[in-house]
Order: C-alpha cells, then sequence, then structure tokens
C-alpha cells in the first residue's frame, strides 16, 4: 500500500476520457501511472461502496507477484519520474 495524497495527479487524468465522469484520485494516479510509465497499481477506492469510495483515494496497492527483476525496473521508473507525477 502506498499513501499518494502529497503526490500531485495530472488534472488531465481526473476525468474519463470516454465517459467523462470524475475520477478519484487514486484511480486518475494509477491511470497516469500506468500511461506515463508502464507501472500499474490498483486503485483503493475501488474496495469501498460507491458512496465511500473517497476513504480511499489517497492510498493505492501495487503487487509483488512479479519477479525481481520487474519489480526494481517499475521502482526505477517510479523513481526516475517523481517529479512528473
Amino acid at each position: 500500500m502506498a499513501d499518494i495524497s502529497a503526490v500531485q495527479v495530472k488534472e488531465q487524468y481526473l476525468v474519463d476520457e470516454n465517459t467523462q465522469e470524475r475520477r478519484t484520485r487514486d484511480m486518475a494516479f494509477c491511470v497516469q501511472t500506468a500511461r506515463e510509465l508502464g507501472v500499474v497499481a490498483i486503485p483503493c477506492s475501488s474496495f469501498y461502496d460507491p458512496e465511500d469510495a473517497k476513504l480511499g483515494e489517497n492510498m493505492v496497492r501495487f503487487a509483488f507477484c512479479k519477479s525481481e527483476s520487474d519489480i526494481r525496473e517499475a521502482s526505477k521508473r517510479i523513481a526516475a519520474n517523481k517529479p512528473s507525477l
């Protein structure tokens, strides 16, 4: 689990381009990191009922069921792009 409350999420990712619906911060963060860094995380708000989704919007989950080399590569991508996140 990672707290993303201090991470700036780009405005372009806060709205779903297909539905025009506003995303939660954690969902927008996950879309941003997937598209820009090729690193996928799971938005924690998806584990809440829709009316309580805001409770999880500052947390994301990273799965470590990958090879050590994949985890190291993801860590490098995140570290190298911290200023743009």
